[in-house]
This record gives structure tokens, C-alpha cells and sequence, in this order.
């Protein structure tokens, strides 16, 4: 039974859970447990995203997980928020110069390259024409 505060009903009524216990060698990130995760509580869906080439296999192959993909508020550019889950840092070097953005999609500043900080969210912004 959880708390009553601050909403009273929050504990009425059933509740359906789900859990998943992999036994594995090693640290979580070598075993890979934020992959396996990542796959058991967010399933993929499929969408149509028109995404260049060089872009789709950067995406794959940075180690970085794409948390969101979306256009931005005023229509120029194609937002990708990037994370690093495994606790390690990486260098990511981009296909073409982007626009590095904070989380309110501000501009600051156009790059190719980035770090990634371990668990950091890193948001770009790839201009569209």
C-alpha cells in the first residue's frame, strides 16, 4: 500500500504490473540490461520518419538512444534528443553540421561534433531545405 498524499485514491482500485528478472554476468551496462529494459517497457512502434541515410546509420551506431524525434516549433528544423543510458561518455560526430539546442529548442550555436556526457540528454536540431 503506497501513501494518501497527495491524492487519496491513488492506492483504490486493482493494479496490473508487469516485471521481467534476467540473470546476468557482469555490470548492467555490459549485460546490456538497459537495452533489454528500454525494449520490455517502451515496445517499438513503427512510423515513417523521412530520414537521410547517413543519419539513420549515425543514429544506430553512435550508442546513444534517440528519446524523441519531432519537428521543431517553428517548422525549420528536425529536433532529435539524444541520451547516453550506460554511464560513459561518448564523442559524436555528426553526418552534417547541426544546430545544438537546449530543451526549450534554443539555438546555440551550429556543430559537428558533440560530447556526451554520461545520462545526459543532448538535443540538435537538423535544419530542413
Amino acid at each position: 500500500s503506497s501513501t494518501i498524499r497527495p491524492d487519496i485514491l491513488s492506492d483504490v482500485g486493482t493494479h496490473h504490473i508487469s516485471y521481467m528478472i534476467l540473470p546476468h554476468d557482469g555490470d548492467a551496462p555490459s549485460a546490456g540490461i538497459n537495452n533489454l529494459a528500454y525494449d520490455y517497457n517502451i515496445p517499438l512502434l513503427r512510423g515513417n520518419p523521412r530520414i537521410p541515410e547517413d543519419w539513420r546509420r549515425f543514429l544506430c551506431d553512435s550508442g546513444c538512444w534517440l528519446q524523441s524525434l519531432k519537428l521543431s516549433e517553428d517548422g525549420r528544423l528536425l529536433v532529435l534528443r539524444l541520451s547516453e543510458q550506460n554511464g560513459a561518455r561518448r564523442k559524436l560526430v555528426f553526418p552534417a553540421p547541426v544546430r545544438l539546442l537546449n530543451m526549450l529548442e534554443d539555438d546555440q550555436g551550429e556543430i559537428t561534433a558533440a560530447e556526451c556526457r554520461p545520462f545526459e540528454i543532448l538535443t540538435v536540431g537538423i535544419p530542413l531545405a
